[in-house]
């Protein structure tokens, strides 16, 4: 996580909720919006909170903008700045537009004009997208409390071949691994395997998944992502 700058650019309910995980992960995070009084409401829990016109190229660069990792555009109700803001942020030059969309037709549109995903509400919440932003390695999670989650990884690749007593993750990261997943038509008739009760003799394969409990930190330092 280290050194990842996020823009998030309107702040509607997805919006703030998305910002302010990230900024608690230790993200740099710069958020825009046209309504001040949003802005101010978050402008002390944020690295830069602005008041703008997101689809002003000149504004958006003079912010540092499109020098930001990920931008997030969250005006999916709002058709017309969706677009434009998204089609904007590519012409400055970012690296990757993640945009929220109302429903398939707006999505359409909104990968013509450049945006590198395209997330619907429905499928995918704030606080999830910003646990795949904060730790991409996570394929998929539960949140069990604030900071504390289960979560699906893939095999670190300094832990293949090693065995479970070897790798000592309750001890040395304080997570434990509760389930191996052995994929790549491993098991009887090309189906995937779980190994639901791990002994400390199983070895682990660079293609394994595993199920995981911890803190969000403590997983990171476990995948080798902390920031």
């Amino acid at each position: 996580m280290a050194g990842k700058k996020f823009a998030i650019l309107g702040l509607g309910r997805f919006g703030r909720t998305l910002a302010l995980k990230l900024y608690e992960s230790g993200a740099e995070v710069i958020v825009a919006d046209i309504n001040a009084d949003v802005i101010d409401e978050i402008k002390e829990s944020v690295t830069l909170a602005v008041r703008m016109d997101t689809t002003d190229s000149k504004a958006l660069t003079e912010q540092g903008i499109d020098k930001v990792d990920i931008a997030i555009v969250g005006m999916g109700d709002k058709f017309e700045p969706n677009v434009l803001t998204t089609f904007t942020l590519k012409q400055i030059g970012v690296k990757r537009v993640i945009v929220k969309a109302a429903d398939w037709t707006h999505k359409r549109i909104l990968e013509q004009v450049g945006a590198d995903e395209v997330i619907s509400p429905e499928n995918e919440s704030a606080v999830r997208l910003a646990n795949k932003l904060i730790n991409p390695e996570v394929k998929d999670s539960l949140e069990l409390a604030k900071g504390h989650r289960i979560a699906l990884v893939p095999v670190p690749s300094r832990f293949a071949g090693k065995t479970l007593i070897d790798v000592d993750s309750r001890n040395k990261y304080k997570i434990n691994i509760v389930a191996i997943k052995k994929v790549n038509g491993k098991g009887k008739k090309g189906k995937e395997v779980i190994n639901d009760i791990p002994s400390a003799d199983d070895v682990l394969e660079e293609d394994d998944m595993l199920y995981v409990v911890g803190a969000d930190n403590d997983i990171s330092d476990f995948m080798g992502t902390s920031k």
